[in-house]
């Protein structure tokens, strides 16, 4: 199982856990540009092109259509199997290689026009220097099951914030999906809802992720509920800490707010980040205007 350094707070990095391997794949060759505050890889000349941010907040519905009224999940941490709904499809697992070493994290298909972004850690992509190659998404990974198939990575946003100085509060990556046999990813799986820069306010979330560690095993999808805080946490960030008792695996994986636990659908506010061994509390970065900008670089990243 590959490890990573702790921090002075006993923080875990929760990015690649060893799970099953990928299957070989083809390696992500990126192209970096610097624009602004936004590191930006993409796999062709032309892609990773950042839109201005001119709105405080976007909101952007799930596929299946908004969600209204739904109930505020219960205080629960216990990281149940779950996979109703939209959370059973758009959800799924992320693979890589990171220094020769295979390892996954989660991530989720996320309302967009081309259809075809992904959302998820910064770590997961990126770390210590180092790119994760062979990245292979499968939606809806149900034990050794891929209903959904299994789809190629080819553009890749994180903030430069996070690559260059691991800032925590930059834990954010979006990802773009090359299509299959004509259809966009969001076309086949639908989409969970987005919504940057929520105010803090403490909503009720959902977390959901394949936790890779004992008690679990990485191939089932979890779920953890409970009130959200956006506070510091003990890496400096700003972030949404919860308490959840998912292990290492659980990275990239949704914070999501007005989830609707039959349907499977809210709207993505934050992603699986880090936590500390000593506790249960978990912290999720935020989706800010910083985010909405990597978002919008890979939306914009070219015809899919």
């Amino acid at each position: 199982m590959q490890r990573f350094p702790r921090s002075a707070f006993l923080l875990v990095v929760v990015a690649l856990t060893i799970a099953a391997p990928a299957a070989p794949g083809t390696a992500l060759v990126a192209a970096q540009r610097s624009l602004g505050d936004a590191t930006i890889l993409a796999s062709a000349p032309g892609h990773g092109r950042v839109v201005a941010v001119a709105d405080a907040r976007v909101v952007l519905d799930p596929t299946t259509g908004p969600v209204r009224g739904a109930p505020a999940p219960a205080a629960d941490p216990s990281g149940d199997r779950y996979n109703a709904g939209l959370a059973g499809s758009a959800v799924g697992q992320l693979f890589g290689t990171e220094d020769g070493q295979d390892g996954a994290c989660t991530a989720t298909v996320v309302a967009s026009q081309s259809g075809s972004v992904l959302a998820t850690a910064g770590h997961c992509v990126f770390l210590d220097g180092q790119w994760a190659q062979d990245i292979e998404f499968i939606p809806g990974r149900d034990g050794r099951r891929a209903p959904y198939g299994r789809w190629k990575v080819d553009s890749v946003a994180v903030d430069q914030r996070w690559a260059k100085g691991q800032d925590w509060s930059h834990d954010v990556a979006f990802l773009r999906l090359a299509p299959q046999d004509g259809k966009t990813i969001a076309a086949v799986t639908g989409a969970q809802g987005i919504s940057f820069s929520l105010p803090a306010d403490q909503p009720p979330v959902t977390l959901l992720g394949y936790p890779g560690e004992e008690p679990f095993d990485g191939t089932t999808l979890r779920r953890c509920s409970a009130p959200a805080a956006a506070t510091d946490d003990p890496a400096g960030a700003r972030s949404w800490g919860m308490a959840c008792e998912m292990t290492a695996g659980f990275s990239g994986g949704p914070v999501l707010t007005d989830f609707d636990p039959a349907a499977g659908a809210g709207y993505v506010i934050g992603v699986g980040s880090h936590y500390r061994l000593s506790s249960n509390d978990r912290w999720s970065a935020r989706l800010d205007d910083d985010a909405l900008a990597l978002y919008r670089s890979m939306d914009s990243a070219g015809p899919a």
